[in-house]
Order: C-alpha cells, then structure tokens, then sequence
C-alpha cells in the first residue's frame, strides 16, 4: 500500500540536481520510480546508471528510511533495481 507519493521529485547528488519521475513511500521503503517507454529498461545500462542515480540521492531527502528503485515500463511491468522482484500491471 502506498502512504504517500510526490511526482516529478528534485533530489540531489554530487552536486547535481536530478529529478526521480516518483517517489512513493511504501510501509516498509520508499520507492523511487522511474517511468520508461522500452519494454525492458533494465536491460539498458544508462536507464540502470539514471536509476542508481535517483536511488543514491534518495536519503538526502528522506534520511534514515531504507530506499528502493524500481522501473516502470510502457507495458505497465515493473521491474526492481539490484532486487530482482518483477510485477506486471
């Protein structure tokens, strides 16, 4: 169940200003959300740099709290960074 979630998030890191497409907070995490148009994003090694990225500035805005990252494809499937877990929608 999602608690809460912010579209189109600023977030910081090394300096720079990168923006998450969401951010949700789950009971467990917050999840940062990166919405994609090919069908499997996390076979493309800059969509998976860009979504380390947002996971990696993610504690700057929420602190302590774990952080996930997960894809959104076009074809509404979703698939976790470095997690593994996969849904369809």
């Amino acid at each position: 169940m999602v608690a809460e979630a912010g579209g189109e998030v600023a977030l910081a890191d090394a300096g720079e200003v990168v923006r998450a497409d969401l951010l949700a907070r789950l009971a467990d995490a917050r999840v940062g959300l990166d919405c994609k148009l090919e069908h499997r994003p996390d076979e493309v090694q800059a969509d998976r740099a860009q979504l380390a990225r947002y996971r990696r500035a993610t504690p700057t805005l929420v602190g302590d709290e774990p952080v996930r990252a997960a894809f959104i494809a076009a074809s509404r499937a979703g698939v976790e960074l470095n997690g593994g877990a996969q849904w369809h929608g």
